[in-house]
């Protein structure tokens, strides 16, 4: 996770898709119902559909729309206070003119604001110490919010209480974006249970233990959660495809029934974290062939989404890091590592980036980067914008002088372009979204207008968005969660131009 504030990156328009090609993948979703449905919206690439609205071309123009009704926890707290309680990392999904948010809060509480009760030193927050060692109960409750996306009303609040774990390290709680899919919203809890929740009442449907809640549960003394598990976290948001949601579940993906939660396959053991799966459609009307097949793709393998059955693995796959797929393209971003600080030019992984033109039978690479990308990349995704991928470099790949590069790659040629250097632009940025011709990454303090003549321009941004945590966007409206000790809201900005 981050410790420093995102920079905001917008491209403008002007990077045309390929001749006779459609500019995005196919997605499962009707966009116009579910705009931003999931973890990195409806293409699972990061992009939106373009739709010709006009927007400011100044986001720091951008006008508040509104705040939350009421106070959500912030994501993560301030390493120097005391007194505080995080909520977890969860980024906002929009559905149906709602807007769905996760966290976890202590048990009981029936809203988030904070009090003078939190200066118990249990609530107590801190990288280098764990203030609840030597505490019996760990229990928490974990929470669905439902917003109205037009006002910040709240619509119904889920409590799902003593199912949550308090996390008292800095990936606190539940920090996975759920999945709205077909009228229900999906999320994985802070103590690794997944729920489906009814998106229209708020009741909840079903909820499923995972190999890692059971082992919260086996922790538990006198019905209450301890602590010798707390740290073991999921790091994998839900994603849902043909009425099968993938979740992982530490090192393996498991497909539900998106209806009833009957577990349908479950992949063996993988090497390392389970990333986010990759939802992806082939074939159908705009390929010129049949009904339109549906498939994951996780960890470099190509999955049927219906009965788990792996159609192919591509050889040395990246770590927990998402690939991004637009059309028949699959993007795997730090395919050979990160580079750290310090280390040789001998030592450095000698690739990154690679592309691979896939079909059910087969993947052939197209395309790798020679330098990998920077430590501290290794959790951010693959995302693809208008037949572009973006990423990090730590060498420039024009001059190969070693300088973090933030870059664009076009997906039929590999050859990448430079368009910002520096860690403060190029290192930082946690799943950037793109929609109409911007390219938004993080905290929307500042962005980068890199889409126009000369070089590149940092303009202020809308405001602070909370640390880790990604935006939504939806017919011109952004949302995003801001950081606060005691006030964080859901807010929602007007980009309209008009």
């Amino acid at each position: 996770m981050r410790t420093m504030a995102t920079i905001l990156l917008a491209l403008f328009a002007g990077a045309p898709a390929w001749a006779g090609e459609s500019a995005e993948a196919q997605t499962p979703y009707d966009v116009k119902l579910a705009p931003w449905p999931c973890w990195r919206g409806p293409y699972f690439n990061g992009s939106a559909p373009d739709q010709g609205i006009e927007l400011i071309d100044d986001l720091g123009k951008a006008k508040l729309l509104w705040k939350s009704d009421v106070p959500i926890p912030a994501g993560h707290p301030s390493k120097a206070t005391r007194g505080y309680w995080a909520g977890g990392y969860c980024s906002p999904i929009v559905a149906q003119g709602r807007v769905y948010v996760a966290y976890w809060t202590p048990p009981g509480r029936t809203d988030y604001a904070w009090t003078e009760a939190d200066k118990d030193p249990k609530h107590s927050y801190g990288r280098s110490r764990n203030p609840t060692n030597n505490r019996d109960d760990l229990t928490a409750d974990d929470v669905l919010h439902c917003f109205d996306a037009q006002t910040g009303k709240t619509i119904f609040r889920t409590v799902l209480s003593g199912k949550g774990l308090m996390r008292p390290e800095c990936k606190s709680g539940s920090h996975l974006t759920p999945c709205w899919w077909d009228g229900k919203v999906y999320f994985s809890g802070s103590a690794g249970r997944n729920y489906c929740i009814d998106a229209t009442t708020g009741e909840p449907l079903w909820d499923a233990e995972t190999g890692m809640s059971k082992t919260q549960d086996a922790g538990k003394k006198d019905g209450k959660a301890n602590f010798r598990n707390a740290n073991r976290v999921n790091r994998a948001a839900p994603v849902a495809i043909d009425d099968v949601v993938a979740i992982a579940d530490g090192t393996t993906l498991i497909g539900y029934d998106a209806a009833n939660g009957t577990v349908l396959w479950q992949t063996p053991k993988m090497e390392g974290n389970t990333s986010v799966a990759t939802p992806w459609l082939h074939g159908g009307p705009s390929t010129g062939s049949g009904q339109a097949k549906a498939y994951f793709i996780c960890k470099g393998r190509l999955m049927e989404a219906k009965t788990g059955k792996v159609l192919w693995a591509i050889s040395d796959p990246p770590g927990a890091a998402p690939s991004a797929v637009a059309d028949d393209i699959l993007v795997m971003p730090n395919r050979g590592g990160t580079y750290r600080n310090g280390m040789s030019d001998e030592k450095a992984p000698p690739k990154s980036m690679t592309a691979f033109r896939i079909s059910p039978e087969k993947h052939e690479q197209l395309w790798q980067l020679a330098y990998p990308t920077p430590h501290g990349s290794q959790g951010n995704p693959g995302y693809i914008y208008r037949r572009y991928a973006y990423g990090r470099t730590y060498k420039n790949p024009l001059t190969g002088e070693r300088e973090e590069c933030f870059v664009r790659v076009p997906l039929a040629t590999g050859k990448p372009e430079v368009l910002a250097m520096g860690h403060r632009i190029a290192i930082l940025g946690y799943s950037p979204i793109a929609f109409e011709g911007f390219l938004l990454a993080g905290d929307a303090k500042k962005f980068l207008a890199v889409g126009g003549a000369g070089k590149p321009e940092i303009k202020p941004g809308p405001g602070p968005a909370a640390n880790s945590t990604s935006c939504a966007y939806a017919d011109g409206l952004l949302y995003f969660r801001t950081e606060s000790n005691t006030d964080a809201r859901l807010v929602c900005y007007d980009l309209h131009a008009n």
